[in-house]
């Protein structure tokens, strides 16, 4: 089984923040990053699971998903702290919805 969480924020710069987290996370896992006129997209790959993340120009959906209720708290400690840590002009709350189990 898989555990499963996901929000999404209103932020007129998403994009820059998924850029932002790519290129910190760059260094140190690895980064998928995708970009096109419309959106950006990443995927991190932590050891406790993966983190996807969406912008458009108005918004960041981000989802994370982990073999375990514990790991999934790991990736959204992680992926969440650090983008409230780049946007704290905006005041910006990451806050998950409950996890779904998935086979």
């Amino acid at each position: 089984m898989t555990s499963l969480s996901q929000t999404t924020i209103l932020s007129p710069k998403a994009r820059g923040y998924v850029t932002q987290l790519t290129q910190h996370f760059g260094h140190k896992i690895r980064v998928e990053h995708v970009e096109s006129e419309s959106e950006c997209t990443a995927v991190f790959h932590f050891s406790a699971g993966t983190a996807h993340v969406r912008a458009d120009e108005k918004s960041l959906t981000l989802s994370a998903r982990a073999a375990t209720v514990g790991q999934l708290r790991q990736v959204e400690d992680i992926i969440g702290a650090h983008l409230e840590r780049f946007a704290f002009r905006e005041d910006l709350r990451v806050v998950w919805s409950e996890e779904n189990s998935i086979e």
